[in-house]
């Protein structure tokens, strides 16, 4: 670069002693012929001259003319050079900002519209043209020697400042840089028009994406505010793609929740409730290697979904468990975030729903304690079994819920399920019934191979239940380690005004409450069965009763029994009965250790046989632990005397008093032999229990044989063989009552529930050989009998 030191021709003004312009001149011209090239000397004026010092010398001001030769260019800032062109590239700034905001496709689309980033390191501006005039000014000290005038401690300075030291001409500018000379087009006017498109690009591109988002809002809202059914053919891992029905069954607050339902069109078993939001997605994160990418993901608005009930397998394997939901092209809904995107079309031969509010209506109206539905389960590879299924409880609102499930061909098989009903949108239009088994299953497993549904005791059973679009109730149920069995049903009669579990107990085993029935034994006859609920204490929590053989009075058992109130028991096989008195004529059909050590009318006494109690109260039901099977249904007429202790009690001392005769007869089962007897109360009974009878045989007076023994009126005892007695002496033969071996001489006798007979038999414990069935002895009586003789 050139810095203008220029010399001009100088002269005096007002000094005719100082040196003139010539003068001057001559010694700038020597300093000038360095820019001789673009410069011409036109004239040099000084214009004032001042002396000063000792010796004294001039110091001399100044002004240069110049003429350019050629243009000249100064260099400039890149803000300068854009202000030559009256631009700023504020907004362009701000655009980059605005990119930054712009959601996926629009930001990669108009990230790739960026202005290429020319590398504009210089820009220089023509501030002299060829043939302007330069003016300077300057000054100089000036000293005369030997006639000459010598110039020293010049200084000047361009009058304008488009000379600088940095000034340069043409050819001196850099190649790389950009040169501001007058010309309509180089590259900072290229860049700036580029830069004022993109600004242009980012505003459009805002505004797409803005009526982007307003579409997709608006086409979403419509979505899960209406009851279109779509189709989704969702690519399966081998084999055919899985047809999957997509419901938006409920949503809340223009999107803020939103309910879906997955359906396999070709199983409806295999359903799920999806629950989310419509949402607008946080707009990524720009980076610089994905900046100009397009993204995958949605970015706008989208429906949101994760599984409303994380123990439902999905549908369909492989699938991610988050499901996302968005527009794409033209009102196309399209499933987005699986390994690719899946679109769905209008399913029109979907049948309709009902409403959210109707079909919670009707989920409670059928699933109200009393309801029963009626249809079959279907095991894998198994046929099917008919089933019966009631409600029996709901309680705070359906966080509760209890269900008996009857084998409707063995209602000894049963079930009872605990769990809930769901009338929120999260489960109302999947499963609303979710239950599980209550300890682990049933208690027993009843005459028949026990039902998959209810294990086997070892895991909790799962059943969920659902209604389908014709109303019908369709299930399933999982247990671990066994493969899911189906159920369909559809809906049967309804017990009005169910009363709760423990009071239909009550109802149903009232004081002298009496039941009939059969009892079964494998393929044996059956034979007929009565019980009779003797007392009821601790508000119906322990009874009282005996069950007899109507046909047979020597097959008469007294128990006691425990009701369990407990959730999970009361409608299975709730009430446990234990014996608690001996059995004359014992039946030999179950054993555990010998033969009829398990039966009801057994030899043992440490069973524990099991009742059930119907939901309609009908029919009782009992499995004894030797697997017997007895029915009973209630008996119009109760008892006719009160059975509870204290009035028995009384009714056996009446029955005791002294003087007291009984007669009827005695039958010996071993020698097969039929003999009149009667039994006269020699003593009454003390106040310790002690008694002394005697029985003799009515047409054989010297066949006669006492007894002593006592009155037990314990609990135990007072309802069953509580007069018991040994004989007193030793007789002839082998009978138990009259025979002379002391090891048979036991006597027991019970008393009928109405007082009117003396039941008894004779012999050892569990070896009882004769069996005696006594009526009152009274005058009538005694004269119809000997007149018979």
């Amino acid at each position: 670069m050139h810095c203008f030191a220029l010399a001009v021709l100088l002269g005096f003004t007002g000094c005719s002693s100082g040196p003139g312009n010539d003068d001057l001149a001559a010694f700038l011209r020597e300093g000038h012929r360095e820019v001789d090239a673009i410069l011409i000397l036109d004239g040099v004026e000084i214009t004032k001259t001042e002396e000063v010092g000792d010796p004294p010398v001039l110091n001399l001001e100044f002004k240069v003319k110049e003429k350019s030769k050629v243009d000249m260019f100064n260099p400039i800032s890149m803000e300068e050079a854009y202000q030559e062109y009256q631009y700023s590239p504020e907004k362009y700034n701000a655009a980059l900002k605005r990119l930054n905001g712009l959601r996926q496709p629009e930001r990669s689309e108009t990230a790739q519209k960026l202005p290429k980033q020319e590398n504009i390191s210089r820009v220089y501006r023509k501030t002299v043209s060829k043939g302007d005039d330069i003016n300077w000014t300057g000054t100089v000290t000036a000293e005369e020697k030997d006639g000459k005038w010598i110039f020293s401690g010049r200084e000047g300075k361009p009058d304008e400042s488009k000379i600088t030291p940095k000034t340069v001409p043409r050819d001196q500018v850099p190649e790389t840089a950009v040169v501001l000379d007058g010309t309509a087009k180089n590259k900072l006017t290229e860049l700036i028009d580029q830069q004022k498109q993109f600004v242009q690009d980012v505003d459009a591109a805002e505004k797409q994406m803005e009526a982007r988002l307003k579409r997709e809002h608006a086409f979403l809202l419509k979505t899960v505010q209406s009851d279109t059914a779509w189709q989704a053919l969702v690519p399966a891992q081998s084999g055919p793609a899985a047809k999957l029905r997509v419901r938006f069954v409920h949503q809340l607050k223009d999107g803020e929740k939103v309910y879906v339902l997955f359906e396999d069109q070709a199983n409806p078993l295999l359903r799920a409730t999806w629950v989310g939001a419509l949402k607008l997605t946080e707009a990524p994160n720009p980076n610089a290697r994905t900046f100009g990418s397009r993204s995958k993901s949605a970015d706008g608005w989208i429906i949101d979904l994760a599984p409303a009930d994380k123990d439902r397998d999905f549908p369909v394997s492989g699938l991610r468990p988050n499901i996302v939901f968005t527009l794409t092209g033209e009102d196309q809904l399209t499933w987005m975030n699986q390994k690719g995107p899946i679109v769905l079309t209008p399913d029109t031969n979907a049948p309709a729903l009902p409403d959210y509010e109707t079909l919670q209506k009707k989920i409670l109206s059928q699933t109200a304690p009393g309801q029963t539905w009626e249809g079959t389960i279907q095991y894998k590879g198994e046929t099917s079994n008919n089933l019966r299924l009631t409600f029996m409880d709901f309680r705070d609102n359906g966080n509760y819920v209890r269900l008996l499930v009857e084998n409707q061909d063995d209602p000894f098989v049963v079930g009872v399920f605990e769990g809930t009903i769901s009338t929120g949108p999260d489960h109302l239009y999947s499963w609303p019934v979710q239950l599980k088994t209550a300890d682990k299953g049933i208690k027993v497993f009843g005459s028949k191979k026990i039902l998959p549904l209810f294990g086997t005791g070892l895991h909790f059973v799962k059943l969920y239940l659902m209604f389908d679009a014709e109303g019908n109730m369709i299930g399933i149920s999982r247990s671990a380690g066994s493969p899911p069995n189906e159920l369909n049903l559809k809906i049967a009669d309804k017990i009005d005004k169910l009363p709760a579990a423990a009071d239909r107990w009550k109802n149903a085993l009232k004081a002298g409450a009496r039941w009939t029935g059969t009892i079964t034994r494998g393929d044996q006859p059956k034979d007929k069965i009565s019980m009779t609920v003797a007392e009821v204490r601790e508000n119906g929590r322990i009874y009282r009763l005996f069950l007899e053989n109507p046909d047979n009075p020597h097959q008469y058992r007294y128990f006691s029994a425990t009701l369990d109130e407990s959730d999970g028991s009361v409608d299975n096989y709730a009430l446990v009965i234990e014996a608690r008195s001996p059995v004359a004529q014992q039946t030999k059909f179950g054993h555990r250790f010998t033969v009829g050590d398990t039966d009801l009318f057994g030899r043992g006494k440490d069973n524990k046989n099991l009742f059930r109690l119907t939901p309609d109260g009908k029919e009782l039901l009992c499995i004894t632990e030797a697997k017997e099977l007895i029915r009973l249904s209630p008996d119009a007429a109760p008892a006719s005397k009160p059975l509870d202790q204290e009035s028995v009690a009384k009714l056996w001392k009446q029955t005791c008093a002294k003087g007291s005769r009984w007669r009827g007869d005695l039958v010996n089962t071993k020698a097969n032999q039929t003999l009149e007897v009667q039994l006269d109360f020699i003593t009454g009974v003390d106040d310790v229990g002690n008694v002394d009878v005697e029985i003799s045989s009515v047409k054989q007076r010297k066949l006669r044989m006492p007894f002593k023994g006592k009155l037990e009126l314990d609990d135990d005892n007072v309802n069953a063989f509580a007069l018991r007695l040994k004989r007193a002496a030793r007789g002839i033969g082998d009978s138990a009552i009259f025979g002379k071996s002391a090891n048979n001489g036991e006597l027991y006798f019970r008393l009928s529930p109405d007082g009117s007979e003396l039941i008894g038999m004779a012999g050892a414990p569990n070896k009882w050989e004769e069996f005696l069935d006594l009526k009152p002895l009274t005058a009538e009586t005694e004269k119809s009998s000997s007149a018979g003789n």
